[in-house]
């Protein structure tokens, strides 16, 4: 500024004290508001700045947040998914245990029609404990509960007891129709290869004749052979050949 005209406002504010007043006026409110403006502004700037600092951080909490809902509903949907698959698998089991059943049954049932046709049209013996069996699982595989697999197990078995008899030598007593005659009698049974009867005072013998099923008296120079072999089934004597008829035996 020119210091001439400076001096001369100076001057002039000096001179008339009525003017000087109306400058100060003039030129103190303004800056008096501008500043009031200026402070309000910078309050406003600050409140917003921390405004915007926790709007940042619940923005970042709520994005975490959302990150982890949609993690929890992706693995809802895995889980769903899995479930799902799971169920449809064992409705696939079902349905072919179910089928499965429809067509194991029949079977079964024909398998013990065999399995009594060999216990009444085969070898003869110890007719009552294989009856009893049979009866046994006749009741157990008519049960309403029982399942294809248990009913497949006990026919199975029962098939595998009857099987275990061809080989295994077994003596028992039992009472005989031999030629006519009721007799109680020794019973020594090779397997299902033969099987021979002793009275009880040891004095005569006889076989089953494989091709009548009916039981036949042996000549008596059988007699001490079946001996030994009785005792050798009892395992009173050590193992050892002896001679004896087998099949069809000869009046």
């Amino acid at each position: 500024m020119n210091p001439k005209y400076f001096l001369c406002f100076l001057l002039m504010l000096t001179a008339s004290p009525a003017l000087a007043g109306n400058v100060l006026d003039t030129v103190e409110k303004p800056l008096g508001d501008s500043i009031h403006i200026r402070q309000d502004a910078q309050k406003k700037m600050d409140k917003w700045g921390v405004e915007r600092q926790e709007l940042e951080a619940r923005y970042r909490e709520l994005q975490s947040l959302v990150e982890q809902q949609t993690k929890t509903l992706n693995a809802s949907k895995e889980r769903e998914q899995s479930l799902e698959q799971a169920a449809a698998q064992k409705q696939t089991r079902l349905e072919n245990a179910r089928r499965m059943g429809e067509e194991l049954t029949p079977f079964l049932h024909d398998s013990l029609s065999r399995l009594e046709l060999l216990i009444y049209e085969g070898d003869a013996f110890l007719i009552p404990e294989r009856q009893a069996r049979l009866d046994r699982l006749r009741t157990t595989i008519s049960a309403p509960d029982i399942s294809p697999g248990e009913m497949y197990r006990k026919v199975m078995e029962a098939f595998f007891v009857e099987a275990e008899y061809g080989n295994t030598v077994e003596v028992y007593r039992e009472t005989l129709n031999v030629e006519g005659a009721d007799i109680r009698a020794n019973v020594l049974r090779f397997g299902r290869l033969a099987m021979f009867c002793q009275t009880l005072d040891e004095k005569q013998c006889g076989a089953l004749d494989s091709a009548t099923g009916q039981w036949r008296w042996l000549p008596a120079k059988f007699v001490p052979e079946l001996s030994r072999a009785f005792s050798m089934a009892q395992k009173q004597l050590p193992m050892d050949i002896v001679s004896l008829p087998l099949g069809k035996v000869n009046p």
